[in-house]
């Protein structure tokens, strides 16, 4: 082997932009941006979820070109140490077998034309593989020259929904366009999309790696999973310099940005594009319009709003029963409740420890129970029957609408805009945050921020040196039917900012925007000392 063909061998296994600009001969890849995103991922390969901007070649870099790369440093006669000597298996996934299947093509066909890259490793490729390699299919996957004897082949491809491997294990699993518009269409989908991507953990090894590639379909969908469970960390790369629609395009032409934008429409554009799921233009509500309060006013009227979900299977909706309190100027405050799956008796214990509470909360002048009219048949009987066992008999009002259907619900929702637009509809500022624990929520900048809670605000001191400790807004921490810890004023907001993205939950905002249907008045206040005080953050 020449001293010239040996430096060739070393840049094609350790210059990802080499390989890609020289050996695979794209002549495309002379952008800085995308000689800049080679450099990042060749540092650092592994344990990332790069959601990058439609058609800003992420699955060339990642999928395709490090995969390779991978296997020419691994194997051979003088393998680098990058696999500890370790000749790895790789394992594509994506949510159907076929796509995965199109990037294992892809491997492979450049396996098989391209002449130059045999010539800098004939002791790793085959001259002639369909004759030559013990496998070599899009069904079986494909087998390169190597020393070891795993029975994975050197790259399968998998997909998560629809019959993944028994009995495999890949050293690197490359996860890539797990989330397609398929998946998305409904909160059953985009859960059943989560729970294969969970069963594939188990076709990992010990010390094996994980590489995740996709751009964004829906604001729940898996890869917003991925990232509050942790399970990466993210790369974001949008279309443009500041994640904007107008902002100046990274990779595309100006000319290019603006016909992608006219043709894909705002929402799949924000998507697609800005990596931001849920479209300005097209969201019922303004981020901007969200008011987090630390304290609450000393008199208040309150309604308890159910809106029950009859199902506890997984990707099914979830029961809301929120406690929504109007005060005398007619703000509305979001002070408890819950939101998971709950079968008929959870129900009846979550609605009726709600109403024991706030019966008994100082300054509540009047309580309401309403429940959605078409949960109420199912549920009342039972309702009726715990009340007299328990010697507390109270009337709940049927929530009615006068229309049902696909868009019923969505018109519901809508009836909350104005409150919000007039900053009349108060959120607790204290909030759980999964990672984070006690956070004040803010928004800053058009982004919803979690700042972590080190001290009260001095309101909250304030009223608890007045004896007042009641007035003070805390989380509403809940467990749901899996046993983990949520927060229902983050479920609120996410399902706020979702609105109406398909695949969103929006069983918190129905229940809340049930409160028009009751006839929840405010409070006679005679004093002016009991109306809220000016509330402020200072955390």
């Amino acid at each position: 082997m020449t001293p010239e063909i040996q430096g060739l061998r070393y840049l094609a296994r350790t210059d990802l932009h080499f390989l890609i600009r020289r050996v695979f001969r794209r002549k495309d890849f002379d952008h800085p941006w995308l000689v800049a995103r080679c450099r990042e991922v060749e540092a650092s390969p592994n344990g990332h979820l790069d959601l990058w901007a439609r058609d800003h070649r992420k699955s060339t870099i990642i999928t395709y070109a490090l995969t390779i790369q991978d296997i020419l440093a691994s194997h051979g006669d003088d393998p680098l140490p990058k696999w500890g000597g370790l000749e790895p298996t790789f394992g594509l996934f994506s949510h159907t077998r076929p796509i995965a299947k199109k990037f294992l093509r892809q491997i492979k066909h450049e396996f098989e034309v391209n002449t130059g890259l045999l010539d800098l490793f004939p002791d790793i490729l085959w001259a002639n593989p369909q004759k030559q390699s013990p496998k070599w299919s899009e069904d079986d996957g494909i087998v390169l020259r190597r020393k070891s004897n795993p029975k994975e082949a050197t790259v399968e491809a998998w997909g998560l929904v629809d019959g993944q491997p028994v009995g495999a294990h890949f050293n690197v699993r490359v996860y890539d366009d797990v989330v397609t518009r398929a998946s998305v269409n409904t909160p059953d989908m985009i859960a059943k999309t989560t729970e294969a991507w969970e069963l594939s953990q188990n076709l990992g090894t010990m010390d094996g790696f994980e590489r995740y590639i996709g751009t964004r379909y829906a604001i729940f969908d898996t890869y917003q999973e991925m990232m509050a469970r942790g399970a990466a960390q993210v790369r974001l790369y949008p279309a443009t310099e500041d994640g904007t629609e107008t902002g100046k395009p990274v990779l595309l032409t100006p000319a290019q940005l603006v016909k992608k934008r006219r043709d894909m429409g705002a929402s799949t554009f924000s998507a697609q594009m800005l990596q931001r799921p849920v479209s300005k233009a097209t969201a019922t509500f303004d981020i901007e319009h969200l008011k987090f309060a630390d304290i609450r006013p000393r008199t208040l009227n309150v309604g308890i709003l159910g809106d029950p979900a009859h199902s506890k299977r997984r990707g099914s909706d979830r029961t809301a029963l929120l406690v929504i309190a109007r005060d005398a100027q007619r703000n509305l405050w979001l002070l408890d409740g819950f939101n998971h799956r709950m079968n008929l008796k959870e129900r009846w214990d979550a609605l009726s420890t709600l109403r024991r509470k706030w019966m008994n909360e100082p300054g509540v002048a009047g309580l309401m129970v309403g429940y959605e009219r078409y949960g109420l048949q199912a549920d009342i009987e039972h309702f009726k029957t715990q009340m007299e066992l328990a010697g507390d008999v109270f009337d709940i009002e049927e929530l009615n609408w006068p229309k049902e259907g696909s868009g019923a619900k969505d018109d519901r929702i809508a009836r909350l805009r104005p409150d919000f637009e007039r900053r009349r509809f108060n959120l607790p500022m204290l909030a759980w945050h999964a990672e984070m624990g006690l956070c004040f929520l803010k928004v800053e900048r058009g982004e919803l921020q979690y700042v972590k809670a080190v001290n009260e605000t001095s309101n909250m001191r304030r009223m608890a040196g007045a004896g007042l400790k009641h007035l003070i807004l805390r989380p509403i921490k809940r467990i749901d039917e899996e046993g983990r810890l949520y927060d229902v004023t983050v479920r609120f907001i996410q399902e706020y900012l979702a609105h109406p993205a398909p695949g969103a939950f929006k069983d918190v905002l129905d229940a809340a925007s049930r409160l028009y249907d009751l006839d929840l008045r405010p409070p006679v206040v005679i004093d002016p000392k009991e109306t809220a005080p000016e509330t402020y953050h200072d955390s």
